[in-house]
């Protein structure tokens, strides 16, 4: 379970980089659903 929690917090900054660059909200939410 620990292993698992850097990334998924890897996955939650990349969405927020995503968001922040101004791409699809969609395709955020899908890269971080692949993690």
């Amino acid at each position: 379970m620990i292993k698992c929690v850097p990334e998924v917090i890897k996955c939650v900054n990349e969405v927020i980089e995503c968001v922040n660059e101004g791409n699809e909200v969609n395709e955020s939410v899908n890269e971080g659903n692949e993690c």
